[in-house]
């Protein structure tokens, strides 16, 4: 998928994925536009299942999920790659994890990515404004997490599950959860920050 648009999708049933589902796919994603999508089970943006897609270049911005992840979502063995992407201002409205990118039971790694102004509008499982992830395993490299926010656990980054994430010269600032305003993270994770700024998260 190279110089695309995918704007104003609607998956109104309890399916995956508001502009792009990805299944058993290893698709770059190159230059593209990914805005303004919506689906009522998971990955406003984009929902990636047991695949290992190369997502590069790109804007995520202003998608809408009743559940996890926002922006993306991550799941079953999957192992993307981000690098030079802009996740901004995507929102979960109901209940769920990771407004901007959720992980679960998958690996990948964020490079030089904007992660900005995500939403966890969420009441009961709010974990996650930034990124979330559950048992999942996570290298996040020279990235900012501004602005993001959620009504619970973790505006920035939240952490769950025996999860892991190694964070190089990156920023997670700005960000704004009942506990845990820049990271939160519990049950056996593992958490490793060098060369990095967390700061003014509330």
């Amino acid at each position: 998928l190279n110089n695309l648009l995918i704007a104003q999708n609607e998956h109104l049933d309890l399916f995956w994925g508001g502009g792009v589902f990805l299944w058993e796919s290893d698709v770059i994603i190159d230059n593209c536009v990914i805005t303004n999508n919506e689906t009522h089970s998971s990955g406003g943006g984009i929902a990636i299942s047991n695949s290992n897609p190369t997502i590069i270049n790109s804007i995520i911005s202003d998608n809408y999920t009743d559940h996890n992840g926002g922006g993306v979502s991550i799941a079953y063995n999957s192992l993307p790659y981000f690098e030079n992407c802009l996740i901004e201002n995507n929102i979960i409205t109901i209940n769920g994890r990771g407004a901007g990118i959720y992980f679960e039971e998958s690996s990948g790694t964020v490079n030089n990515c904007q992660i900005l102004g995500n939403q966890n509008q969420g009441e009961n499982t709010a974990g996650g404004g930034g990124v979330a992830l559950w048992i999942s395993e996570v290298f996040l490299n020279n990235s900012i997490i501004n602005g993001n926010s959620t009504n619970l656990e973790g505006g920035g980054l939240y952490l769950r599950q025996s999860s892991e994430i190694i964070i190089s010269n990156s920023e997670i600032s700005e960000n704004i959860a009942l506990k845990g305003g820049g990271i939160y993270y519990f049950e056996s994770t593992s958490l490793n920050i060098t060369n990095s700024q967390i700061l003014n998260n509330d």
